[in-house]
């Protein structure tokens, strides 16, 4: 599935895929379903979940569901799947599971719905008991190893993490979702080599599906590679044309190359495939609509637009980069209170594990917190603010990555504007080891990073200094 400089759709992504995401292809022990027809379609949603293709894995669920309607494992796992699309009849479908007999499934099938169940409820306790009870008395089952090993990642334990995808790999050399987490992993910690090669070994293992594309995609553009990813989500899209993560990154990448007409285009490619759940296509058309004028500096024009659909009432912490933007515009145009508003938005909101993590909430309350500090000229304070958004970001998808890399080049504008020339020069560095092509837009003119509006950009959108182009090829600004 979580942003200055990009759409956040994957992170939203993994919120509609989690009701089957963490289940994958494996022939074990029988289903118990008094229909072979039933266990054949419980077997292809097994199967569409490990290519991420969570539409057709409830249209499955949904025929087990109808084909026998005791199966419980497959009413629990459909009632997952449906809390983002239809909450009334995952209700119901949960409701029903809890008052089944139990006692005559397999233990798998009792781990699986009592760790549904606990999801459903989001009571983290009961989710770490019934892993921990269940992987105890069967650990090399590859369904207790995969939620253990995205446990682990999900709470920053690598260590653990890693070697339990690579055990997963070796009880179920085809849960290829293990190459593509242990891809990401090596992007977090910055090995993008190790990542790329998981994501090739991925690719080659599961070539007829979207997703290791997609993740190679996504890896060239935190990378600065904007050829080869645009090459890999095109073929992800060719695969698969409803991939909507795929349509998200290329709007990304179009919005990072200047073009927002090509990322309108890529919105609607998305709605005429029907690939997108309306929530992300909202996503999609704000960032399409809000994109150049950000870009541009004119801030009036992102004030109006923000308030206009399909913006209206989105929450600036899911458009990423525009979401800084928007505060950049409330800032610029003297609607500062907006800021703060959104700062205590932030900091008060709990973490999800299907929405955005704890600390990257705290590092975009952070990032908001150095653009009103910078514009009261509190530099200093600007600066403290975004190294703390600096430590809790990292490198772990194109998302955070891109926040991490333009965050540090608002870094590198203040240290430059304080004086501390060799401070930002080592901050340059690190981001051009990552993505020369962002540090090369840095040295064309680095106070288009200083954030507060004072890279010289008035309220009514003027750019004194930023040089902009009035046409469609737009350079990358805020």
């Amino acid at each position: 599935m979580r942003r200055i400089v990009i759409v956040a759709v994957a992170l939203a992504l993994v919120a509609g895929a989690a009701g089957f995401g963490w289940w994958a292809t494996h022939r074990g022990p029988h289903w118990t379903t008094r229909s072979p027809e039933a266990a054949a379609e419980f077997e292809a949603a097994l199967a569409a979940s490990q290519k991420l293709y969570g539409r057709e894995a409830r249209d499955h669920l949904e025929k087990a569901v109808a084909l026998d309607p005791t199966f419980v494992v497959a009413r629990a796992l459909l009632a997952r799947g449906l809390q983002g699309h239809d909450p009334d009849r995952a209700k119901a479908l949960a409701e029903a599971v809890r008052k089944a007999d139990l006692s005559r499934l397999t233990p798998r099938e009792r781990f699986l719905v009592e760790l549904t169940l606990a999801q459903i409820d989001g009571d983290e306790a009961r989710i770490e008991r019934v892993i921990r009870e269940y992987g105890s008395s069967h650990p090399e089952d590859p369904f207790v190893l995969y939620v253990q090993a995205q446990a682990a990642w999900r709470r920053g334990d690598l260590a653990r993490a890693e070697p339990l995808y690579r055990k997963l790999i070796e009880v179920a050399p085809n849960w290829v979702l293990a190459y593509n987490e242990l891809g990401y992993m090596a992007m977090g910690a910055g090995r993008f080599k190790d990542a790329e090669d998981l994501f090739v070994t991925y690719r080659f293992i599961a070539p007829d599906q979207a997703n290791p594309h997609d993740s190679l995609g996504e890896l060239d553009i935190l990378t600065g590679r904007s050829a080869d990813a645009r090459k890999e989500l095109e073929a992800a899209v060719a695969v698969r044309p409803d991939f909507c993560v795929a349509y998200g990154h290329l709007v990304t990448l179009e919005l990072l190359d200047g073009r927002p007409g090509a990322a309108r285009a890529a919105v609607e490619r998305a709605e005429r495939a029907g690939a997108c759940p309306e929530p992300l296509l909202a996503i999609l058309r704000c960032a399409a609509a809000i994109g150049r004028p950000a870009l541009e500096g004119r801030w009036q024009e992102v004030r109006r637009i923000r308030s206009e659909t399909p913006c209206r009432g989105l929450d600036p912490s899911r458009l990423g980069w525009l979401g800084i933007a928007v505060a950049e515009a409330a800032v610029a145009t003297g609607h500062g209170a907006d800021v703060e508003e959104a700062v205590r938005a932030l900091r008060s909101r709990p973490g999800s594990p299907d929405g955005l993590p704890q600390r990257i909430l705290r590092a975009s309350a952070a990032s908001l917190e150095a653009i009103a500090d910078a514009a009261t000229g509190d530099l200093r304070s600007a600066l403290e603010h975004l190294l703390a958004a600096d430590r809790e970001l990292g490198y772990e998808d194109a998302n955070i990555g891109l926040m991490k890399l333009t965050n540090r080049l608002r870094i590198a504008a203040i240290q430059r504007r304080l004086g501390e020339e060799a401070a930002a020069e080592r901050t340059l560095r690190e981001v051009a080891r990552v993505n020369p092509d962002l540090a090369r837009r840095f040295r064309e003119n680095p106070d288009r990073w200083l954030p507060g509006g004072l890279s010289g950009r008035s309220g009514d959108g003027s750019a004194a200094h930023s040089g902009a182009p009035q046409h469609e090829q737009v350079d990358l600004g805020r």
